[in-house]
């Protein structure tokens, strides 16, 4: 009896500092298995991801975990319910791109990865983005860079400035997450408010998309 109690309150600890844990959920394009995509996306999440996660003490999961009978709803409730979103944009998929614009529109922090050499769309070329490919040299510097990515995440409260629609939406978001009703909601004071040592942009670069991402962006 006390041996019982003891498993299922060793289980519930674990279950608690699990549930403490930040968490992350990787999306990108999947295809069926065997398909080069799928390969790629197998790669990226064991070979770049998973192991960064870890290594930061995350919780990680990706698409290919949704348990849900409706594909769908299961990876939007996964995807909203992390503290950061990790999308491999490589090949135009347009389910990728759909997930990641109710992340963005729900002001969630969403890194973009891209495989060097691809050329994203015009909406998406002026985000900062973690570049990979996938021999030994090309992981771990795209293991580095998605732990700075990360690290700065965590440093802003899992806030991203990389995030447009965070500027065009901002009086409407602040009703949507508990982490964003207690911030500002007007656009400047936002930035302001995570970055306080950044020059503050004027309304006239506001309008200009690069200058979203000129505080961190690197060179």
């Amino acid at each position: 009896m006390f041996e019982n109690y003891a498993r299922v309150s060793a289980l519930g600890s674990l279950i608690a500092a699990q549930a403490k844990k930040p968490s992350l959920y990787f999306i990108g394009a999947m295809k069926a298995e065997g398909t080069d995509t799928r390969e790629r996306f197998d790669s990226v999440w064991e070979l770049i991801v998973e192991p960064t996660a870890k290594a930061l003490g995350m919780n990680a999961k990706n698409a290919l975990a949704v348990g849900s009978v409706q594909i769908m709803p299961g990876i939007l409730q996964d995807l909203l319910s992390s503290h950061v979103v990790v999308a491999d944009i490589t090949g135009e998929n347009t389910s990728v791109g759909y997930e990641i614009g109710i992340a963005h529109s729900r002001a969630k922090c969403v890194i973009l990865m891209k495989q060097e050499g691809y050329k994203c769309g015009f909406d998406l070329k002026d985000i900062n983005h973690v570049c990979y490919s996938l021999d030994s040299a090309g992981t771990r510097s795209a293991k580095k860079d998605l732990e700075e990515h990360i690290r700065h995440a965590e440093r802003s409260k899992w806030m991203s400035m990389d995030n447009p629609a965070m500027y065009a939406l901002a009086p409407a978001t602040a009703s949507l997450t508990p982490e964003i009703s207690l911030m500002p909601t007007n656009a400047l004071s936002l930035f302001s408010s995570v970055f306080p040592n950044q020059e503050l942009m004027s309304l006239t670069d506001i309008a200009k998309p690069s200058a979203y991402y000129k505080s961190y962006k690197k060179d």
